[in-house]
């Protein structure tokens, strides 16, 4: 059995900034969007084999957002050109490369192509992937030169809540809240790092959901004080 993830990357900054589509970054409701969907894999107990991403900044910075949350390395990255953009037949060469040993894949890339594979891959996708979409296709094969497309079973979907529609202090609220997780996390990082660093590895998703529950019950706290 393979795996197939196919995330398109988070919100990016507006095309109307004066540089080159590969150097656009994420917005912040992007970054946002990136750690929440790693998050909530974290939480099901899924987690790529091997991420590959295209070589655009915001792809890249979705990437590398996603990993943390599911507990993979960075450095273990790769990048492919052919995910810029490229025709769908690209992307099947880049899984049909795969070393077999490797159960699952994240491709993480850009529409129309991205949109367009995974329906060449599933019958039963037919959605345009939102900005940090997410499918997730399993295959009846032993190995990767054996994936078939059309022969894929739509194993998840997942689609990021539209934030426009809420009003602007939760938005902010959210930012904020993210912010502020991740210095604690960091700090906490910073200091059982100096203890025993490899048994941080055993417990970095537990500190993540630690600065989380601090950061959330800190602004709860001031929401209240506010009120009184």
């Amino acid at each position: 059995m393979k795996t197939v993830y196919l995330l398109r990357h988070a919100k990016g900054e507006s095309r109307s900034v004066k540089k080159p589509d590969i150097q656009r970054v994420l917005a912040q409701r992007g970054e946002c969007e990136a750690e929440s969907l790693g998050r909530r894999l974290a939480e099901l107990g899924l987690k790529p084999s091997v991420l590959i991403t295209s070589p655009a900044v915001r792809a890249k910075m979705t990437a590398a957002l996603f990993a943390r949350q599911v507990g993979y390395r960075a450095k273990s990255i790769r990048e492919r050109q052919a995910l810029y953009h490229e025709a769908e037949d690209s992307y099947l060469d880049i899984l049909h490369g795969l070393e077999a040993n490797y159960g699952s894949v994240m491709l993480v890339g850009h529409n129309p192509p991205l949109s367009a594979f995974a329906r060449l891959l599933c019958p039963d996708f037919s959605h345009e992937l939102a900005t940090c979409g997410l499918v997730a296709l399993e295959f009846d094969c032993d190995t990767w030169k054996g994936l078939v497309p059309g022969h894929g079973k739509l194993k998840l979907y997942e689609c990021p809540k539209v934030t426009e529609d809420k009003p602007p202090e939760v938005i902010d609220r959210k930012i904020i809240e993210k912010d502020l997780e991740n210095q604690i996390v960091q700090k906490l990082v910073e200091l059982l790092e100096g203890h025993d660093a490899k048994a941080l590895k055993k417990v970095r998703r537990s500190i993540g959901k630690t600065g989380r529950k601090i950061a959330r019950k800190f602004l709860d706290k001031i929401g209240e004080n506010r009120k009184k």
